[in-house]
């Protein structure tokens, strides 16, 4: 018994750290989810939000993007798909009982859905020919907000795929250090 315990607890810290760069709580929340059911979502209830701190830093639509990768199980190329986002007032992101201070909500736009409905067929069979699927956020700053230029921002960033989803943690407070460019004409 004690060793069987023991084994329990190793096969937990074993899947645990495997699965270290997702939170629990998403793990938790996707547990009814199968990759396949992505091929039947409607892509104009897929919301994104986020905040970025210090203020007032604001992503751009225009030059912000939901990425969906999928990595082929025959050792292929990664397939990087990006979806255009634009404001969206309505649903959300924003998880419950958080301030809504400083969230900004996306939902794709219509490139971005059109984009998303042309991919849904090939993500049918997405479990039978890939083995693995990661949902990013790229980001692109509003530029006239960078005045101070601060060397990092803390970012965090939440996913919901459909309306009666729960929303998924992307990212939580991750501190990504800032490189700036400057232009040259």
């Amino acid at each position: 018994m004690k060793h069987r315990a023991c084994l329990l607890i190793l096969l937990v810290l074993f899947f645990v750290g495997g699965c270290a760069s997702v939170p629990l709580g998403t793990m938790w929340k996707l547990r009814n989810f199968e990759p396949a059911d992505l091929a039947k979502l409607e892509p104009s209830e897929i919301r994104v939000a986020t905040l970025i701190q210090p203020g007032p830093q604001k992503l751009d639509p225009e030059r912000s993007k939901l990425v969906l990768q999928l990595e082929p199980r025959d050792g292929g190329e990664t397939e990087i798909h990006q979806f255009g986002l634009m404001f969206s007032t309505t649903d959300s992101a924003i998880p419950p009982g958080q301030p809504h201070v400083g969230w900004q909500n996306f939902a794709l736009n219509d490139a971005g859905t059109t984009a998303f409905r042309s991919l849904q067929p090939q993500l049918v069979s997405v479990k039978d020919n890939y083995k693995s699927l990661t949902f990013k956020v790229q980001f692109g700053l509003v530029e006239a907000q960078l005045q101070e230029r601060p060397s990092h921002l803390n970012v965090s960033a939440r996913l919901r795929l459909a309306s009666d989803q729960n929303v998924l943690t992307l990212l939580d407070g991750a501190r990504i250090a800032m490189n700036y460019e400057s232009a040259t004409d």
